[in-house]
């Protein structure tokens, strides 16, 4: 994945408000309200998905961010 997409150290951030968000959604709180760090936390999970698929695919490292940079928008 590009560097400026998800900094290393952001990772932890983004992890912690997805979760904070499936909680919400699995309790039914109906008191969470989603901010960018959950928004940006669903942008990892969707990079990550596709980086899984393309590696299951056979496609290398390399290739797999090209098509990422060229595939979704940032």
């Amino acid at each position: 994945m590009s560097e400026d997409w998800f900094k290393p150290e952001d990772i932890e951030i983004l992890a912690e408000a997805a979760n904070t968000w499936r909680n919400e959604l699995a309790h039914e709180k109906r008191e969470y309200h989603p901010d960018i760090k959950a928004v940006k936390s669903i942008r990892l999970v969707e990079h990550l998905n596709y980086a899984i698929v393309l590696r299951e695919l056979g496609y290398e490292d390399a290739e797999i961010q090209k098509l990422l940079d060229q595939a979704l928008i940032r």
